[in-house]
């Protein structure tokens, strides 16, 4: 049996800010991303298919997003291939509103199943959906309860003769106390023997955990959810339970063009006749999003909106620019560039007196609330709230 692994496909999404055409575009890319590995999963004859949560980039969406993902899925049905679906905190059940859910009614209408457990008095019951030699299991989102709620799947899950066990969770590995849904390593070590493979998610990049023989993959976003993803490996994986192969495959995306330009003249003039000059020899195809840094060692006012217009001109469909080599001061009033706002951000942050002694981690926990609150994710806003406030409180908080 092959088993495809997909997660974090954020269907529906709109980049908050973004207007006009590049906006359309973006909310195209997800769904051409996500085409893609489909149309993967019927040519290299695939015989389930696994989101592990995230889906939908909300809990609301509109009828266009419905049926295109109805047609999705329903490529895959003719083929041939169970879907199994699992909510993440974007599209997230919450128990007993599962009518109000678009996953649920993706379910109704026989397009996917999504495995689910149920929580009893004395723990969890979990329930196995079997397809062929293989029990898949799922535990949905569990948010601030991820490494409990594995705690006790690990003392309810049990080995089948001639069966394998595979779990989906909207998880991934990091410190729990200041990232929301994430789990500790040692979640993942009490499973091993106990499952073959663990779907994850939650995270956008790549990435398989234990680094040897390794049972939980996360595959990461197939379409960028951030511009700052650029450097993140984004696909699905491919575990063959016959041969025991667990293969990654780079998802395809909107392309990415880094330029990098070492600004050597000293004055403005030259400086932008520097920039046009090499701007102009550069090949852009295939209506990219651009990453243009500009190595700036001179104190230079230069004229970014212009920069970037011409390699818009060019073909990109975006231009993200970050500046380095000079001094922060002199870009205080751009508001533009987004790494300039970054790094006033962390200079108030390291004046703190409490959580300025671990800037990095706070930057982090700030950046996935203001996120949330962006994204109308309210509840992840609240309970970061309350986890935010508790740490304060407690005034030793623990490092990533």
């Amino acid at each position: 049996m092959k088993i495809l692994h997909c997660s974090d496909i954020h269907l529906g999404r709109r980049i908050v800010g973004a207007t006009g055409e590049f906006s359309e575009l973006r909310y195209n890319d997800y769904f051409v991303a996500f085409a893609y590995i489909v149309e993967q999963a019927i040519e290299l004859c695939i015989d389930v298919f696994v989101v592990a949560g995230d889906l939908f980039d909300k809990k609301e969406i509109s009828p266009e997003i419905l049926a295109r993902t109805e047609t999705l899925f329903e490529k895959l049905k003719v083929a041939g291939i169970k879907t199994l679906v699992i909510e993440g905190n974007h599209d997230n059940i919450k128990s007993g509103k599962e009518k109000e859910s678009w996953i649920k009614f993706l379910e109704d209408k026989n397009l996917i199943v999504r495995p689910f457990y149920n929580e009893k008095d004395d723990g969890i019951e979990i329930n196995p959906i079997i397809i062929g030699n293989v029990k898949f299991y799922g535990l949905g989102y569990p948010g601030f309860f991820a490494d409990s709620l594995l705690e006790m799947f690990a003392q309810k899950v049990n080995r089948s003769e001639g069966y394998l066990n595979y779990l989906i969770i909207h998880t991934a590995l990091a410190n729990p106390d200041f990232i929301l849904g994430t789990i500790k390593a040692e979640s993942i070590r009490n499973l091993i023997g106990k499952v073959d493979y663990i779907a994850g998610g939650h995270f956008h990049g790549y990435s398989a955990f234990p680094k040897d023989n390794p049972i939980f993959f996360v595959p990461g976003s197939p379409e960028m959810w951030d511009l700052n993803e650029y450097n993140q490996q984004k696909g699905f994986i491919i575990f063959d339970t016959e041969t025991n192969e667990k293969i990654f495959f780079e998802s395809k995306n909107r392309k990415k063009l880094k330029i990098e330009i070492k600004i050597t003249e000293p004055d403005l003039v030259g400086a932008r006749q520097q920039i046009l000059k090499l701007i102009e020899s550069i090949e852009v195809t295939d209506n990219p999003i651009c990453y243009l840094i500009l190595d700036i060692k001179h104190q230079l006012e230069l004229d970014i909106p212009e920069i970037e217009n011409q390699l818009i001109k060019k073909g990109a469909v975006k231009v993200v620019t970050k500046i380095v080599g000079q001094k922060l001061s002199s870009y205080k009033d751009f508001s533009g560039f987004d790494s300039t706002i970054a790094e006033i951000e962390s200079e108030i942050i390291s004046k703190w007196d409490k959580f300025g002694k671990i800037p990095h981690e706070t930057e982090k926990l700030l950046d996935k609330m203001k996120s949330c609150q962006n994204e109308g994710l309210s509840d992840d806003f609240n309970d970061f709230i309350d986890g935010f406030l508790e740490r304060m409180i407690e005034g030793s908080p623990n490092g990533n």
